[in-house]
């Protein structure tokens, strides 16, 4: 699958940290040049609908290793990279993307500092409210364990009393309460939650014993540090954020057309991540993914 980035360049916008104990994750921001902006059967944008014309400028939290995280050399990479990219393509447009954390996504949306959120911004009825959501992944919650899995866990009910690490504030912290109140309603123990700012630093704590599990919609990295235990217990829906209609109309667009072509498909198998396969549509509260 062809891509045209040519030159990067990194800047800070948050705070470094490791990836997995292992990976200097830094704050950044990626560019690359492509090469379809002179080309034939361009997917149109206006100007306005851009922060900077000619240019498509994707926000991410590279934190979840291995689906979006800063490499060695500074570039943001993973399965929100790629398609980012592809999008930005099929747009004719230049790809900037950006790294900060998801707190700061929607306003920033709100505030034209970025095109599009690409951090699997999961739906719900209240968020479409504020933002233009277009769905692009299905992923499961799974709970992560050490390679191996020592404590030999395998269902929901096996993490009372355990401690289990999530990130948080958001979807993974609330699914987590949730599946602890209902272990807690069978009257098991409840989870001894720990809340990390993003999906690496939690798996950091599983890797140095610091937590029992890591419970996230991503999964783990195939390196043998860690396994999903069990089954996925529920599947949610991320997509896209974005704040100005017509961009979110050429998106609708640019997507449809890269899985008509097949391109988005041998990606997300690489990443072992779920391609949604209903209709690309920007979603509303009466209108949800399904």
């Amino acid at each position: 699958m062809p891509r045209s980035a040519v030159r990067r360049a990194v800047a800070a916008l948050s705070s470094a940290g490791l990836i997995l104990a292992t990976t200097a994750l830094g704050a950044g921001s990626a560019l690359a040049q492509t090469d379809a902006g002179s080309g034939a059967d361009c997917i149109e944008v206006p100007g306005e609908s851009l922060v900077t014309p000619g240019k498509l400028t994707v926000v991410t939290n590279a934190a979840s290793y291995p689906i979006s995280y800063v490499d060695a050399d500074g570039e943001i990479v993973g399965i929100r990279a790629e398609y980012s990219q592809l999008i930005a393509d099929a747009l004719c447009l230049e790809l900037e993307m950006i790294n900060a954390p998801f707190d700061g996504h929607i306003p920033g949306l709100q505030s034209k500092r970025w095109d599009i959120s690409a951090s699997g911004m999961v739906y719900t009825p209240e968020r479409v409210e504020v933002v233009k959501m277009i769905p692009l992944e299905v992923q499961g919650v799974v709970i992560w364990v050490n390679g191996g899995n020592p404590l030999g866990i395998e269902t929901v009910e096996d993490l009372a009393g355990l401690r289990v690490g999530t990130e948080g504030p958001g979807y993974e912290f609330d699914a987590t309460t949730k599946l602890s109140e209902d272990v807690a309603a069978q009257g098991m123990e409840p989870f001894n939650i720990l809340t990390f700012g993003d999906s690496s630093k939690a798996a950091q704590a599983l890797a140095a014993g610091q937590v029992d599990a890591k419970i996230g919609t991503v999964p783990p990295p195939d390196d043998g540090r860690f396994e999903i235990a069990g089954e996925p217990l529920s599947q949610t829906f991320k997509c896209l954020g974005l704040n100005d209609q017509a961009l979110a109309d050429a998106v609708v667009k640019a997507v449809d057309r890269l899985k008509a072509e097949g391109q988005l498909a041998p990606i997300f198998e690489r990443y072992e991540v779920t391609l949604y396969d209903g209709e690309t549509k920007v979603i509303t509260a009466d209108s949800p993914p399904n």
